[in-house]
């Protein structure tokens, strides 16, 4: 109610259809966000840090890379109350949401062919395949955190998508210490 308040204050009590289509959107995804939020409560999953920065020059336990300090700020590190597990969330907005896998790798086939400058960005992994990085955020910030003495136990994204029927946590199947 103090969004509608707020959105009145702005915009007046007779806003834009457009401007009213964008809010009752956004407080149908906060609304199934919110819902998604309380089943991971539900289900045991408490807010351990939220927007951790990582890598900062008063950090004591920065994670080097060649010698490289990685900064970066975790959006949400949760921890189950009963098991102690701790996951790492990035929040994602996106038109489709995508699992974490599928966001960070491509798996390489035999009859796929690679340009030269793409093939350091390939690696074996444990389970056989071939897969190409294309992005590496969610193993580094599982890496930032062992650099603090912590193991996370999934890695994965707490997705708001365009269709608020997806919005929920999807977790990175299979992640393990090969991925890190």
């Amino acid at each position: 109610e103090s969004a509608r308040t707020e959105m009145h204050r702005l915009y007046g009590k007779r806003p834009a259809p457009l401007i009213t289509i964008q809010f009752e959107t956004l407080v149908q995804n906060l609304r199934y966000a919110a819902e998604t939020e309380a089943a991971q409560r539900q289900d045991g999953w408490q807010i351990y840090q939220a927007e951790w920065m990582f890598g900062s020059k008063e950090d004591e336990s920065p994670l080097l890379i060649e010698g490289a300090r990685l900064r970066c700020k975790i959006d949400r590190v949760d921890r189950h109350e009963k098991t102690g597990h701790l996951r790492v969330l990035d929040f994602k907005t996106s038109d489709k949401a995508r699992s974490p896998l599928e966001a960070h790798t491509d798996k390489i086939g035999p009859r796929k062919k690679l340009a030269e400058s793409d093939l350091w960005k390939t690696f074996e992994h444990s389970d056989g395949h071939t897969y190409l990085w294309r992005d590496l955020q969610l193993p580094l910030y599982a890496a930032a955190l062992r650099a603090r003495g912590l193991r996370p136990d999934a890695v994965g994204y707490f997705a708001l998508p365009k269709s608020v029927q997806e919005t929920g946590v999807q977790l990175w199947e299979d992640f393990d210490d090969a991925w890190i």
